[in-house]
């Protein structure tokens, strides 16, 4: 016999699920796929997708899991079988106050038919004279064992939807669809805590990634408490296209390219799922009558893929979620730091964070510590005030190369004010000793600066010396420190200010040349947040400049943008000149390329330089401009 699947065995654990079951196979439904058997409907023959969902929620109640998170793809059935579910809940936990919450007014119309047709689906009796239905209007859904389910409508602009009695049981449905996350706050404080019998149901596709069910989905990734459950196009086994089908002969019979076989990896890794290549030639059919964005958008193969912006993405996702994935599976480390700060910068401590219980308040990431002889940029972008709300002070660290420039360390915070932001970045300078800092001068930026020169010259005032021993603090601590001199490229003369000052001209260019290092492998980003920054961003138009839409944050990639700009106006030409390359010092630092070789390396360079410039100024021979050694190319 062939061993039980994985929902039969949950359900013997589980009696809620075992009987739920039951209750599907009595259920009938409006199906566009089923043949209705009478004027009760079609049977829910579960799809893949459906049962996949079931399991994922049985192994969360294992773990006490009664929030769950289910983001999707289109057409799998999901709202079918959480409507199922939710009726099922009212219906064998009695005096169960339940919401149904829907983005308009139209779809709650849709669902409250719904549920009135699975009510009359049912044989009489089925649950007995304790459940039936006793009133059911726009308001709500009133059965005779006490249970309701309330009809809310989250709306567009609507922020007191969410303002009503407590509930034990909802289901959330097209979260992505709502307008104003203060809805979903207040509508999240009215959940119960503690029933035993709770069950909170929110279910979307992605829409974009400017919303409140993009906040929700990330932000509960480290919730023990919440079930997340993607479900991408292949779960469903309607997504196929049969060997014998003309579009199968068109679109299934190339094996996989380097792309696709990537993301046919990672759904395997991330999910356990094979990917068929009738599934493949499915996904190909749909994308040739679509575009790229909105295929990855409404037919994801991952989470992560799932968010595709609403927008024009400004940077390749693909490459994104590629460093992402390294990031993980090389296992990068860093040191992770707080600051607590005083009355003065002389008052500034750093304390160290190592309990991951404490990963939120971690501030400063340090993926690679000072090195005395290397060359640091930094770029430094100041937020507009303190507070929760506001954009983050980030200041992004890169040790640079002739080729490269790699992310060595990274601040995000705003709990501090600008005079105090000042003295981190001066800490940072001074411990990355031969750096120079790009400033952006917009907001807070020009009080940064004038108090990071005010510390400089405190530094050197013998009344200070005391402080500068009691930090560790030597006599070069931050004189090799130098701030960046911009100059208009189209400008003749020199022209030179201090820092960097955005302009809606500039900006574009400073994103777009940040973009090209990122791009062209030039940037080695460590920073995991300022990746998920970089997917945000989007641009609308060539002229705009991009940035990250809503109350997402882009301050990480400006941060690093800064320190391209910097690199590439003042730093990479005479690292070049020196041939500091990225393997080139890698290698010396290992051992493997000795001083004397690159040595002879810089002799083998001069030598040919001077025999091409040589070569310009010799004269032409004397045969030059010879129509016959012309025809025949001897010239």
């Amino acid at each position: 016999m062939p061993p039980p699947d994985r929902l039969s065995t949950l359900a013997r654990r589980q009696p809620w699920l075992s009987l739920f079951i039951k209750f599907i196979d009595k259920l009938r439904i409006d199906s566009k796929e089923v043949q209705a058997e009478d004027d009760r409907g079609s049977p829910l023959d579960m799809w893949r997708s459906q049962r996949m969902f079931l399991e994922q929620v049985g192994d969360g109640f294992l773990k006490n899991q009664r929030m769950i998170y289910v983001l999707k793809s289109r057409q799998l059935g999901i709202s079918t079988i959480t409507t199922a579910l939710l009726l099922f809940w009212v219906a064998v936990h009695p005096r169960t106050i339940a919401a149904l919450v829907c983005n308009d007014e139209e779809v709650r119309n849709a669902f409250r038919d719904t549920l009135d047709r699975y009510m009359k689906s049912f044989p009489p009796n089925f649950f007995g004279s304790s459940f039936v239905k006793q009133r059911h209007n726009e308001r709500h859904f009133l059965f005779s064992n006490g249970s309701r389910i309330d009809y809310l409508v989250a709306g567009k602009r609507k922020e007191n939807w969410g303002e009503s009695r407590g509930y034990s049981a909802c289901l959330c449905t097209e979260v992505a669809s709502y307008g104003s996350d203060k809805g979903i706050k207040s509508f999240m404080e009215a959940l119960a805590q503690s029933n035993e019998d709770r069950l909170f149901l929110f279910e979307s596709t992605a829409k974009g990634v400017a919303n409140a069910w993009h906040d929700m989905w990330e932000s509960a990734e480290d919730e023990l408490s919440i079930n997340r459950i993607f479900l991408g196009w292949w779960a469903s086994e309607m997504n196929y296209l049969p060997r014998n089908s003309p579009n199968y002969r068109r679109f299934g019979l190339t094996p996989p390219n380097g792309e696709e076989h990537q993301l046919c990896n990672e759904v395997l890794e991330e999910y356990g799922h094979v990917v068929t290549m009738e599934q493949l030639a499915w996904w190909r059919w749909r994308l040739s009558l679509s575009d790229q964005q909105s295929q990855e958008q409404n037919q994801p193969w991952t989470a992560r893929q799932a968010f595709v912006l609403s927008g024009y993405s400004f940077f390749q996702t693909r490459l994104l979620q590629n460093r992402y994935r390294e990031i993980v599976e090389q296992d990068i480390k860093f040191k992770a730091y707080r600051f607590e700060m005083g009355n003065s910068f002389w008052a500034m401590r750093l304390e160290r964070i190592t309990d991951p219980a404490y990963r939120d308040q971690i501030e400063l990431k340090i993926w690679e510590d000072p090195i005395i002889e290397a060359q640091y940029v930094i770029g430094a972008d100041p937020a507009g005030g303190q507070g929760e709300k506001t954009n983050n002070f980030c200041i992004s660290v890169w040790r640079c190369f002739a080729d490269k420039m790699v992310q060595v360390a990274e601040y995000a915070g705003n709990r501090f004010q600008s005079n105090q932001c000042a003295w981190v970045l001066a800490g940072l300078a001074g411990a990355y000793r031969n750096c120079m800092v790009n400033l952006e001068l917009w907001g807070g930026g020009a009080v940064v600066m004038n108090e990071f020169d005010a510390i400089r010259a405190q530094l050197r005032q013998e009344m200070y010396a005391t402080q500068n021993r009691d930090n560790a603090w030597d006599d070069d601590f931050m004189s090799t420190a130098r701030w960046f001199l911009y100059r208009r490229v189209d400008s003749l003369g020199a022209g030179f200010v201090y820092n960097f000052k955005t302009s809606a001209s500039n900006k574009v260019a400073l994103f777009e040349g940040f973009r090209n290092a990122y791009q062209t492998d030039t940037l080695i980003v460590n920073s995991m947040p300022m990746l998920e920054e970089m997917n945000d961003m989007v641009q609308e138009k060539p002229d705009l400049a991009p940035a990250a839409p809503g109350s997402l944050k882009d301050d990480r990639p400006f941060a690093a943008a800064l320190a391209v700009w910097a690199w590439n106006e003042w730093l990479r030409m005479p690292l070049i000149a020196a041939g500091a390359t990225y393997d080139r010092v890698m290698n010396e630092a290992a051992g493997r390329n000795t001083v004397a070789e690159r040595m002879m390396d810089r002799l083998v360079y001069s030598y040919f330089s001077r025999r091409e410039a040589e070569d310009d100024d010799d004269e032409p021979p004397a045969w030059a401009g010879d129509p016959w050694r012309q025809e025949r190319g001897l010239m």
